[in-house]
């Protein structure tokens, strides 16, 4: 279904905040779906990373390679992007899970709670977050830079800092999509490519979740 299709469907009256459009449904349809594929890939991930040498390189590389794709930018064809990049963040996690063992699930319970409380406070507010733009890539030079002088200088609050900055900017991204999803309601976006940019939020988030709580081990 194109999206161009979602905009004949019958939308939501103004005074239903919480309604929810076909393009809104299908997107979060697409979400939870991305989600539980990465749980169980990353289930069986975390035991095959240990049997096989093997799979640990190449679906280290893969997810890699596929990280980076998204990252700048790859999006379409939905049909062959939203696979493959669950697969790849659902290997991932199987290295995240030993990486960070003993915060990994409260690193889930967090990020679970965070971007629940952002997306409701989204979709109840219905804001317009896109002012959060130049924040939001300001931040992202920050951060790198931040990252690159701790490669060499090792300081501990500076690593505790960048990881909170991170959470705090994952969060505002959060804000920023739910709010670009409810705006443009199917008309340049597909249910698929706002999908994927929710999942890469969420996942950035519970990493740099992991970072921070790991600095108070």
């Amino acid at each position: 279904m194109s999206y161009n299709q979602y905009q004949m469907e019958p939308q939501p009256s103004q005074g239903s905040r919480m309604a929810l459009t076909p393009f809104v449904r299908e997107t979060y349809r697409l979400f939870l779906f991305g989600l539980l594929g990465m749980a169980g890939i990353g289930a069986i991930s975390y035991n095959l990373i240990v049997q096989s040498p093997l799979f640990a390189l190449v679906g280290g590389l893969f997810s890699l390679i596929m990280w980076i794709a998204v990252c700048f930018g790859w999006r379409r064809p939905t049909r062959v992007v939203l696979p493959l990049f669950t697969v790849a963040t659902g290997i991932m996690m199987g290295w995240l899970g030993h990486m960070y063992a003993q915060v990994f699930l409260p690193g889930v319970l967090l990020t679970v709670g965070a971007f629940s409380g952002l997306t409701l406070y989204a979709h109840t507010t219905r804001k317009d977050f896109s002012y959060l733009m130049g924040f939001l890539w300001s931040s992202f030079w920050v951060l790198l830079v931040g990252i690159i002088l701790n490669l060499f200088l090792h300081i501990p609050f500076l690593s505790l800092g960048i990881a909170a900055l991170g959470a705090v900017v994952m969060g505002a991204w959060i804000l920023f999509d739910t709010s670009r999803l409810l705006q443009d309601d199917g008309q340049r976006m597909t249910p698929g490519e706002a999908a994927t940019e929710l999942l890469l939020d969420i996942v950035m988030l519970f990493r740099w979740i992991l970072r921070l709580l790991n600095q108070f081990r």
